[in-house]
């Protein structure tokens, strides 16, 4: 650029001492700014040709280490590997050092020494030089309160604030060990306790970490005047059964938010907050405020499912999730494939008799045309569902159903009075894609038949689902399913054919004609069985945010007797689905190939089109 200048300028004198032809003065303005564009190029090819560099890290074995680094390196993370000068690249590895710093104490290497090289190759070499030095364990953890404090600290150990000492005293469980603790003491009744000082000591001689807690717990509260604001068609007794306290009681943020998620669950609101005023200091009460914003209470909905077994199929329904402003529901639904039309109307008065039990009437009428029979049948029933524990769900009640039967081994019409009981226990996260917990669900379902030539019947199914998941983010599940079922009382013919057991369908031995896995009769008709037992495995893998597929294994079978005959008898299928994730849940679809094709029975393959996981 110097001598670019000093060209101007003789140019410039050169000018201004002469006169010039107008040819030669255009000449010489073109060189000029000819000679300026190359000056430019060259200076933007300057700064394009920025230092590169390439960067290594030593004295890191641990993979996990290295990662974390790597994460946090502004040297490491830049997309062009590229630095405008020396002192840039300096500044830049001098705040990695910092970061690296901070990586290594929050993993509890508190002795950590960083520094760095830069060798002049090409491209440059920034070399870390990492000394992580020992982990520094966790060796004492003392809860100590302000003077004065009523609230007694031991009530509380270690355990129970998830500290254990010994192990690497990560910054982040003292974090959540604070954090634990103060919830454990508003679960006792102190909601206003708070972390007074924090005092973390490292000894460097010997290479421990040692932790002090000052804890303010504050009075002792009570449930005050509970106040609901934000409701207009949900009435207040609605809100009265759902509260999982009454006034006077000891404080405990483990009702509040039972509270909550008993009114979200509902489908009532689209939110719900609920917070506390100020302590009285002289009653100690603690006055409670729901606010709530209700949701639409009535919703029509309605899908479309497909299988290569019964063609497409339609469902329709309509709901009321708040009929008299208590909550209660009525929901209308039906349902139309080409051999199945069903119908039901149920009413559900939530809190019947107790809070969390529910009473379900129901209606239902159903017409069913399959390879086993033909049926028209209608039931009512009252059903208690009550809600033992958090997981744990009981359903008990009677049944009446009407059954007329034809196409099959044993026609006519049963009167069935029936007393379904049921027990579920749950720890599955979601119930149309889980990825992780177990479920566990008995059924029974005894039965006497009331006209012509009376018998009792009582068929039990036992399932249990389990889902595991492989990676820490879940997008990675191993899923199982085992389903068991037995017939106690007469012999099969007995039992009304649709009473029986089939499998063969978008959830049970996948890859089998709809609903004739079973004993086989005359014309290898399914006849039904008085036993069943699959196992179905699963391995599902979530691509994309969107995208997830799935590989599958079921083997089982459907017995003539009332316990499975294993040997010789089991049908296995493979296959291979699709997941969309939305919303709302997984569009699922399945290809099944049955291993052990029936002849004259099933088709090569099935193909399933529906929402939700399999099971």
């Amino acid at each position: 650029m110097q001598t670019l200048k000093a060209l101007v300028l003789r140019l410039h004198a050169t000018l201004k001492g002469m006169r010039p032809s107008k040819d030669t003065e255009r000449v010489m303005i073109k060189s000029i700014f000819f000679l300026l564009a190359i000056s430019g190029l060259l200076f933007s090819a300057k700064a394009h040709g920025d230092l590169t560099y390439r960067v290594e890290f030593q004295g890191v074995k641990k993979a996990k280490l290295e990662t974390a680094l790597k994460a946090a390196s502004q040297l490491e993370n830049s997309s062009d590997h590229s630095a405008a000068s020396l002192g840039v690249l300096k500044r830049r590895a001098e705040a990695d050092v910092a970061n690296f710093v901070k990586v290594l104490h929050n993993l509890a290497y508190y002795n950590a020494k960083v520094d760095y090289t830069i060798e002049k190759v090409e491209p440059l070499l920034v070399r870390f030089e990492i000394n992580p030095g020992p982990v520094y364990p966790l060796v004492e953890f003392l809860l100590k309160p302000v003077p004065g404090m009523t609230f007694c600290l031991d009530e509380i150990t270690l355990d129970d604030i998830g500290v254990t000492l010994g192990t690497p005293a990560l910054p982040e469980l003292i974090i959540q060990a604070e954090e634990v603790l103060l919830k454990q003491m508003a679960q006792k009744g102190f909601p206003d306790a708070i972390i007074k000082k924090r005092e973390v000591k490292a000894d460097q001689k010997l290479k421990e970490i040692h932790v002090t807690i000052q804890v303010d717990s504050g009075l002792k509260a009570y449930f005050g005047v509970t106040k609901v604001s934000g409701n207009t068609a949900v009435k207040i007794p609605f809100f009265q059964k759902k509260i999982c306290w009454n006034e006077g009681n000891p404080f405990n943020v483990c009702n509040v938010d039972k509270t909550r998620k008993a009114l979200e669950i509902t489908g009532l609101f689209s939110s719900v907050v609920i917070t506390h005023g100020v302590l009285d200091p002289v009653t100690c009460e603690l006055p409670i405020e729901i606010q709530v914003i209700e949701s639409k209470h009535r919703s029509i909905g309605g899908g479309i499912s497909f299988t290569t077994q019964r063609g497409v199929g339609a469902l329709a329904e309509w709901d009321h999730r708040n009929v008299q402003g208590l909550g209660e529901r009525i929901n209308i639904r039906a349902s139309v494939w080409k051999d199945t039309q069903d119908a039901r109307f149920s009413y559900v008065l939530p809190n019947f008799r107790r809070i969390n039990e529910d009473l379900l009437l129901l209606a239902e009428v159903e017409n069913e045309n399959i390879e086993a029979y033909s049926e028209r049948s209608f039931s009512i029933s009252a059903i208690f569902d009550r809600k033992i524990r958090e997981r744990l769900r009981i359903s008990y009640g009677l049944m009446y159903k009407s059954i007329f039967t034809s196409r099959s081994d044993n026609d006519g019409k049963f009167h069935l009075i029936k007393a379904p009981l049921q027990f579920r226990w749950t720890t599955a996260n979601s119930l149309l894609d889980p990825t992780s917990g177990y479920s566990l669900t008995l059924k029974s379902d005894p039965a006497i038949q009331l006209r012509g030539h009376k018998f009792v019947y009582c068929p039990m199914t036992f399932t249990g689902t389990m889902y595991y998941p492989l990676t820490e983010d879940k997008r990675f599940v191993f899923a199982s399913k085992i389903h068991m079922g037995t017939i106690l009382g007469p012999t099969r013919r007995a039992v009304p054919p649709s009473e029986r057991f089939y499998s063969g369908n978008e959830s049970t031995l996948r890859g089998y004609s709809y609903m004739t896995v079973s004993p086989l009769g005359k014309k290898r008709k399914p006849i039904g069985g008085k036993s069943i037992c699959v196992l179905s495995l699963e391995a599902r893998a979530r691509v994309t945010e969107t995208i997830g597929v799935v590989g599958f294994y079921e083997v089982g079978n459907v017995f003539e007797s009332s316990t499975p005959k294993f040997k010789g008898n089991l049908l296995q299928s493979v296959g291979l689905g699709l997941r969309y994730h939305t919303p709302i849940g997984p569009i699922r679809f399945d290809l099944a190939l049955p291993i052990n094709r029936r002849r004259k029975v099933d088709a090569p393959f099935q193909a399933y089109i529906s929402i939700g996981q399999s099971f």
